[in-house]
Parts: structure tokens; sequence; C-alpha cells
């Protein structure tokens, strides 16, 4: 269950989903997955951004009120993707780095980035497109 989630298993987690999308982000402990992380995600899982042209800004002291208003957005963006209201998510818990929240969070966004890679590597390469599957003369053979 995400509320007995350690922090090394949130960490390995967020390391996870930062591979999958090839994003270059130093994910080292609980407060590395803050409101930057999020956002980077959205933005590639969304489209926005594609994956290699992420440029991260680094890390510094922000108004409180402006990092909460961002997490706030990051739990709307998901909802709406999911089309499920995330009211058991606070962003002032994600703030806090509780660890339920964030782990809870980490889950669904995790959920999203499998999807994601999924459906990119099926963009890559449609099995309906295998050469072997064409009936005989739609190609040349070289």
């Amino acid at each position: 269950m995400c509320s007995r989630r350690s922090r090394c298993q949130i960490v390995k987690a967020a390391r996870r989903i930062a591979s999958s999308l090839e994003l270059n982000i130093s994910i080292n402990n609980l407060s590395d997955v803050d409101v930057v992380f999020f956002e980077a995600i959205l933005q590639i899982i969304t489209g926005l951004v594609p994956s290699g042209m992420l440029v991260i800004h680094p890390r510094y002291s922000e108004d409180r009120r402006n990092v909460y208003d961002r997490l706030e957005s990051c739990i709307k963006e998901v909802s709406e993707v999911i089309q499920v209201p995330l009211a058991h998510i606070k962003a002032a818990e994600l703030m806090h780095f509780e660890k339920s929240a964030v782990g809870n969070f980490l889950e669904i966004i995790e959920f999203l980035v499998d999807y994601f890679c999924e459906e990119r590597i099926e963009n890559i390469h449609p099995p309906w497109k295998s050469v072997d599957s064409m009936p005989p003369g739609d190609y040349e053979e070289t």
C-alpha cells in the first residue's frame, strides 16, 4: 500500500520514471520529487515537449504560493488526463513531501508513463506494417 512506502521506494520509483522518459534529472532523495520533477514529466507525456528536448531549470527557493499553484496545476492536469478526480492528493501534502501523497501521485504518474512509453513504441513500429504480414507483390525485394 502506498502509505507504507518508504522514502527509498519512492525515490526508486521516481528514478524509474525519469529513466523511462530519458529525463536528465537528478533524484537522490524525497525532496527531489518536487514540482520541477512533476512538471517535466507532464510536459513530456502530454506532448508539450518531446523527450530529450526538455530543459530542466535548476531548483531554487521559490515563493511557496507559486509552488503550491504549480502543484495544483499538475494534479489538475493528471486528473484531466485520467478523467478521475484526485481529491485525495493535495498540493500542500506534495509540497511537504508527505510520503503517502507523493507515493500515490507517483503511482498514478508511473501508470501514465508506462502507457506513454508503450504508445510511443507502437507508433515507432506498428505491428500491422510488418513486411511479413504484407501480401506478395506489395513491396519490392532488394
